[in-house]
């Protein structure tokens, strides 16, 4: 088939536009091995971070394994799994997470919103 004057330039344009697609959604798949972060994730300095995990390593919560828990940023906590509220202590080094609360989840601090119990931070 050939194409010729404008409608072989149009025919080129549509090629371009495809293969401009696919390679965007190639390399985004290869960027998401990493699990996404939230800004009150991302925004701690690793400092504090430190800090908080320090806190709550002091609080001996248990480390639980619970059956369908899937463990990333923006999924919901079962209600039937236990949380405790973050001591008022971490509030100096996150006032973000102010009524959050937490749980160990194999070796692994979840940082948790108090009322729709949605996984806001992954500490390891």
């Amino acid at each position: 088939m050939c194409y010729s004057g404008t409608e072989g330039d149009l025919f080129v344009m549509k090629l371009t536009y495809i293969a401009v697609a696919l390679a965007l959604t190639v390399s985004s798949a290869f960027g998401q091995a990493t699990p996404p972060q939230t800004a009150k994730d991302d925004s701690l300095p690793m400092e504090r971070k430190v800090a908080i995990l320090e806190i709550l390593k002091k609080e001996g919560m248990a480390p639980i394994r619970p059956d369908g828990l899937k463990v990333a940023i923006g999924e919901n906590v079962p209600q039937q799994v236990n949380v405790r509220p973050l001591p008022a202590s971490a509030m100096q080094y996150a006032p973000s997470f102010q009524g959050h609360s937490y749980l160990v989840v194999e070796e692994s601090f979840i940082i948790v919103e108090g009322v729709s119990r949605k996984i806001v931070a992954v500490m390891p």
